[in-house]
């Protein structure tokens, strides 16, 4: 049985399809289509995925709590973070050296893209898990929405909240 693609991320030209813990990532220019090696042995769904602003590397979030991020044009794996919960939504910032990464405790982490041993850095968090976040294209705001309705928008790097219920 054919298993339906489930995320479907774009950025440039390049396409991201993800089908279980599969990722195809097709370069629209080239016509090439590379699939990244995941651990075959861990088996973990794919919960999240992410291109920078260039489409050069893809940051991937995974039901093992493992947040990786490839090289798009050799499909080589750059470093992998742990992070503390399963992550539901990443968004890169401007720069493409950081990642903001929304859980499903209701918790924003912000982590570097490099090779470093980190944690992450709790930047917000709120009482409902997280479904999604975005950063507003001038990097001021972060805006989050969550399991109860509700859509807020928080100043970023600074932790002003303003909350909007819809």
């Amino acid at each position: 049985m054919k298993v339906p693609y489930h995320i479907i991320k774009h950025s440039n030209n390049c396409i991201a399809l993800v089908f279980n813990n599969k990722i195809k990532i097709k370069n629209l220019s080239t016509n090439e289509t590379i699939e990244l090696k995941q651990d075959e042995i861990n088996n973990s769904k794919v919960r999240s995925i992410a291109f920078n602003n260039d489409a050069s590397v893809l940051a991937v979030a995974s039901d093992d709590k493992k947040l990786k991020f490839w090289d798009v044009k050799t499909g080589v794996c750059l470093s992998i973070k742990n992070t503390p919960k399963k992550v539901n939504s990443i968004v890169f910032e401007k720069n493409g050296k950081r990642i903001l990464i929304a859980d499903g405790f209701g918790d924003v982490y912000r982590y570097t893209v490099d090779n470093s041993v980190e944690e992450g850095e709790l930047m917000l968090g709120h009482v409902s898990m997280l479904t999604d976040i975005l950063l507003s294209n001038d990097e001021k705001y972060v805006l989050t929405s969550d399991r109860d309705e509700k859509i807020r928008v928080t100043h970023y790097p600074k932790h002003i909240l303003f909350i909007i219920i819809v």
